[in-house]
């Protein structure tokens, strides 16, 4: 049954402030932090990515789209983004969900395929991360295991042909490959500059003219971790904007004021929002995914009882009621 995010969820963001925005064309980034008299989560963790390329977890193909096996030699708890590429097997999948693998773990995690055509797998074959922080499209993203697969494909084959992409298997490697010096562009403009030391998340916002565009909200536990992914997040948030007309959004960095509703804005759905518990067994964190009233997507990855990663996508096309 639908609930709505707890107390803590609402502790967390009342402990949260916002950073000057940032803007490059028709991309705005505003980064959340802590408060000073905040604490972050007492845990610390190790980012997929990084585990993956120093061995402390495997991941293996299963002949099943919809999961890969994934065993953790870790002796710390590993995080794992929803969102997150993963290259090889018989298709490249990206993580459905945000996970915690506990030390010495094994099981299935929720996965989606993000190349639609090719599949020469064999059951056990490996898979590793491009970088550490390698990310999908943000407007992929849902956090939620109960992302259609089919919308997947569709939202990887209008990237492809609105990014003019010549990809014989309808890949989104090939995507980001292709628009590679485009991502670079907005990444020095945003990212040059670095962030604050108590930043814990950001806003990415790509304007389809005014306040209507494409939200991605991603909100971590601990400063680290989100610096861990922070560039992968950009580049999610880029390839969107890559596509859309290039709507200044500078005028957001002299007016402070409509940084501010924007935030509380996306904030709200957050808190309003009306989420589920997902199982996820290999998780060793609890999932609440849903929407919010104006359909922004929501998800909430607690640890230990604490918020440890907040996820929230909106394609927002209308005046707010």
């Amino acid at each position: 049954m639908p609930v709505t995010v707890s107390r803590g969820v609402h502790e967390y963001l009342h402990n949260l402030e916002w950073g000057p925005a940032r803007s490059f064309e028709n991309l705005l980034f505003i980064p959340f932090l802590l408060r000073p008299h905040a604490a972050p989560h007492p845990q610390t963790y190790l980012p997929l990515g990084q585990a993956l390329m120093e061995g402390h977890v495997q991941i293996k193909e299963t002949n099943r789209v919809s999961a890969l096996h994934v065993t953790s030699t870790a002796k710390q708890p590993v995080f794992g983004l929803a969102g997150s590429y993963l290259k090889g097997g018989g298709q490249d999948r990206m993580l459905a969900v945000s996970v915690v693998l506990a030390p010495q773990v094994s099981g299935d995690l929720p996965t989606r395929c993000v190349e639609q055509r090719r599949w020469n797998g064999q059951h056990g074959q490996m898979f590793a991360t491009p970088a550490t922080g390698s990310l999908v499209s943000s407007s992929i993203t849902v956090g939620s295991s109960h992302v259609d697969q089919r919308q997947v494909w569709e939202t990887v084959a209008d990237l492809a042909a609105s990014t003019d992409t010549q990809t014989g298997t309808t890949r989104l490697g090939e995507v980001y490959a292709h628009k590679r010096a485009t991502l670079e562009e907005y990444k020095a403009a945003l990212l040059s500059a670095p962030v604050d030391d108590r930043a814990v998340g950001s806003l990415f916002f790509a304007s389809t003219g005014g306040i209507r565009g494409y939200y991605s909200l991603d909100l971590f536990g601990r400063p680290e971790l989100f610096r861990s992914y922070l560039e992968g997040l950009c580049e999610g948030a880029a390839i969107t904007a890559s596509t859309l007309p290039r709507d200044d959004v500078s005028i957001y960095q002299e007016h402070p004021h409509d940084v501010d509703n924007m935030c509380h804005m996306v904030l709200a759905n957050v808190e309003t929002a009306s989420v589920t518990e997902e199982t996820i067994p290999v998780s060793d964190g609890q999932l609440l995914a849903g929407e919010s009233k104006a359909g922004a997507a929501v998800a909430i990855l607690n640890h230990g009882d604490e918020p440890l990663h907040t996820l929230l996508r909106w394609h927002y096309h209308s005046h707010p009621t």
